[in-house]
């Protein structure tokens, strides 16, 4: 994947630094998505394996509740 993140959103290019470290997309602006772009076509399958590969916790929303309720 491609990410862009809002400039002045600090959470935004956390959660893009995080999938750029995981090897599963690039981080991208105004100024260089074509490179990305093609960055991104000609090693699709090494992106797509790491994304097969990785250890998603698609449950912080949970985890959140848990923290904040003291659970």
């Amino acid at each position: 994947m491609i990410i862009v993140p809002i400039q002045n959103h600090a959470e935004q290019w956390t959660n893009a630094k995080q999938i750029e470290m995981s090897g599963c997309g690039l981080i991208s602006d105004q100024d260089n998505y074509e490179n990305i772009i093609t960055e991104l076509s000609n090693n699709f399958e090494k992106f797509e394996n790491n994304y097969d590969n990785s250890n998603i916790n698609d449950y912080g929303a949970e985890e959140s509740a848990k923290i904040i309720l003291g659970v």
